[in-house]
């Protein structure tokens, strides 16, 4: 009998636990933003956690502890850049990721940050889907982090990047040179024409004179 009643009383204390409560605690876990963007990372060093991404193109953020942490993460993300985010982004910008988590800075093994690019995007602004890449703001200067293309469907690529701290990142793209094609290639074809033309009549013209 006093089995059953601590079995009892042992189910209502989990009941009695928000769901969200439990998902923070455990490794392996996914983590729901809140209303703010904000996430509570509750861990041991060692643990792995999932922060779902927020916003039009983040999709997740994992993250591997090195040490103890209960610390709360926020983060906001920006498809134009805002007066907040540091200038200098190279190439043509994508977006802005703001990840406030100095604090949590300390107990962070690393994070792989996983965003998506559009392929409209891509094709607008002539860009190829390896030129993706995510940047960092550290000490005053954005530094590239090696990006890599994880998966990506009819409409969009989805890449990843890795990174030890939090604080800003930018997405952004590296054109590709324009090559002739289409239409540009029979205008160039009629330009190089006319100009042989031009100099094979001035050629005769000056043998004729002599």
């Amino acid at each position: 009998m006093k089995k059953i009643l601590s079995l009892f009383l042992c189910s209502l204390f989990v009941l009695a636990i928000p769901a969200t409560a439990l998902a923070t605690g455990y490794s392996g876990r996914e983590i729901q933003p809140d209303a703010q963007g904000c996430y509570r990372i509750l861990g041991e060093a060692g643990d792995t956690m999932t922060l779902i991404g927020t916003g039009s193109f983040l999709s997740n953020i994992t993250v591997t502890l090195d040490d103890s942490a209960d610390d709360i993460v926020c983060i906001d993300t920006y498809l134009t850049k805002p007066g907040s985010a540091p200038d200098g982004l190279p190439n043509i910008a994508h977006g802005y990721i703001d990840i406030q988590g100095d604090s949590f800075n300390a107990a962070l093994d690393y994070a792989l940050i996983r965003f998506s690019v559009s392929k409209d995007w891509l094709n607008q602004n002539n860009i190829s889907r390896d030129n993706i890449r995510l940047y960092h703001y550290q000490n005053g200067s954005w530094f590239q982090l090696a990006t890599s293309v994880v998966s990506e469907s009819a409409t969009v690529v989805v890449y990843s990047a890795r990174t030890t701290s939090f604080s800003w990142f930018g997405i952004s793209g590296q054109a590709s040179q324009t090559a002739p094609t289409g239409d540009n290639i029979f205008i160039y074809i009629a330009l190089a024409v006319s100009l042989l033309l031009g100099a094979t009549y001035l050629a005769s013209r000056a043998l004729r004179k002599n």
